[in-house]
Formats: C-alpha cells, structure tokens, sequence
C-alpha cells in the first residue's frame, strides 16, 4: 500500500501525551518510546488524521522558532486536532491503540503470572513466561503499527487455544500417574466432557453423555499428557472396557494403546467384548485375568 511522504506537525508534545495516556503504565524497557516513535510514525504518514497549521494559528500561543522558519519558508506544517476536531479516523486510530496497549499490558501480565505463579491458568511457567518474554522483545523490533497488530492476533489466538489446556481442579480426578508425567483421568462433571469432546474433536461433550456421570454404570476417563492434554478417551461400563478413542475418533495409536493397556491392567478392567476395542484378555500364572495389545 502506498504511503504519503511523512509530514511535520507543530505539537508533538501534546501528541505524545495523548499517547503515552494511551498506553498507560508498562514496565518493559522501551515500551513507550516504541509506542510512541511507532504511533507517530503511523500518524504522519496519514494527513487526513491532521488540520493544516497555517501562519494565523503561530499567531496565539508560543511555538518553536523552527515553526516559524518553516511557515516563513511557505513550508506546509500540520497539528494534531483536539478532542472536538477528532474526525471518524482518529477515533478509529485511537481504538487501535488501545487495543494494542491492552495487548503489551497482556504480555506483561502473563510474563508476571507465569514468573510469580499467580494465576493457575499459567500453570506452565517456563513456557508462559518464555512466550510472553519473547513476543515483548519482539514487538520492539516491529516497525510499524499494522506489524504489531498482526502480532497480536496470531498471539490471542495462540493463548486461547493454551488456556483450554487449562482445567479446574474439581473437574477430573486423577486415577492412575506414570512415571514420566502422563496420567489418567476421571472426568466428573458435565464441563469435563464438554473439553474433552471440544478437545478429541468427538461427542462426548455434545450433552447425550451428561445423565450419565449422575446415574448408570458409565465411567469416562482420559489420557492426558503432562500437559492435560487428552489424547485418547476411554468409557467404562462397571468394570469392563467399552469403547476407546483417539482423536476425532480415529483409532488409538500404538504407543498411546501401550498405556491404556497399563491403566486397564492396574485397576483390573476387564477386557471389551467388541473386538474392534483393540485388546484382548489373557490370564497370568495365578489365573488374574490381564489385557494384551491385538
């Protein structure tokens, strides 16, 4: 996009305050003055944010001997308007600022809660913090506003889909660890199927599951890994295997089916009648019935 050769406006001063109120108080290094260096840069390239200053206008008020020069020099300088003259398009401009300072002031809080532990849905420290650290480095490099803009959309979009990792602790329960981190879940509440089903991309939290956490011999459970992310989903009925799915329902890979097979063996779940499930039951030397891989 082409762009007008950048002008000159005669209160700067007033701008940069308007901006630094913008962008409120934030404490990584040379954030303000990228703010504002940025948002300057973005105003005047773009007139039609401007009033014209002409020589009547030197005429109340002090302004820089430069000002003067330049009107004597029949140069065409601007100013920023005050809050009435505001057209449609600083209004607009205004609100993207503000959307870009609630963005940095996001980083900062999550750099914050992530470092300090403060808010359990950072739970990850080391990754939260580092991704927010590196997206505040980043944004200084970031020459112009439309850059850092779509930044901030490609990072939102990370964060939430990082959030719903994150989950309640009354919502599960956890029924078997492994060493490495991975463990098995209850799910016990009508939320808990619900991310489960958005998550694994199936319907179990579509709400034909929900009377069934409240009644019945159903049981849900999930394979998580150390980050609560699920990877397969199991249903019981009683004590015996019923169904098993990987993601969008697709068939359980091999090594996520080896710790199924562990889970099942170590609460003693009896192996599914339907052969489609995948395992199989044997016995062991003292006559315990245990479940195999087909």
């Amino acid at each position: 996009m082409s762009r007008n050769k950048p002008v000159e406006i005669v209160n700067l001063d007033a701008l940069d305050r308007l901006l630094l109120n913008i962008l409120g108080d934030v404490r990584t290094e040379g954030m303000s003055r990228w703010f504002v260096t940025r948002s300057r840069r973005h105003i005047r390239s773009r007139p039609q944010l401007l009033r014209r200053f002409a020589p009547q206008h030197a005429s109340i008020g002090t302004w820089p001997a430069w000002v003067h020069e330049k009107l004597a020099a029949q140069e065409t300088l601007y100013r920023y308007p005050a809050h009435p003259e505001f057209t449609d398009g600083n209004t607009e401009l205004h609100e993207r600022l503000r959307r870009l300072a609630r963005w940095i002031k996001a980083l900062e809080h999550v750099h914050d809660a992530a470092l300090e532990k403060i808010n359990p849905r950072f739970q990850f420290c080391s990754d939260d913090q580092h991704r927010a650290e590196m997206e505040l480095k980043s944004l200084l490099k970031r020459p112009t506003l439309e850059d850092a803009e779509m930044a901030a959309v490609r990072w939102y979009g990370g964060l939430k889909k990082r959030l719903e990792i994150y989950e309640e602790d009354w919502n599960t329960k956890d029924h078997y660890r492994f060493d490495d981190g991975w463990r098995v879940v209850r799910l016990m509440t009508v939320q808990s199927l619900e991310r489960e089903g958005r998550m694994m991309r199936h319907c179990l939290g579509d709400g034909g599951y929900d009377a069934c956490l409240s009644s019945g011999p159903f049981q849900f459970y999930s394979l998580r890994d150390p980050k609560n992310r699920p990877h397969v989903t199991l249903s019981l009925v009683g004590n015996r295997l019923s169904e098993m799915n990987g993601f969008a329902n697709n068939p359980v890979t091999g090594r996520h089916r080896l710790r199924v097979a562990m889970f099942l063996n170590a609460c003693e779940v009896q192996a599914p009648e339907s052969p489609e499930v995948m395992f199989r039951s044997s016995m062991d030397h003292n006559g315990r019935a245990y479940i195999v891989l087909q």
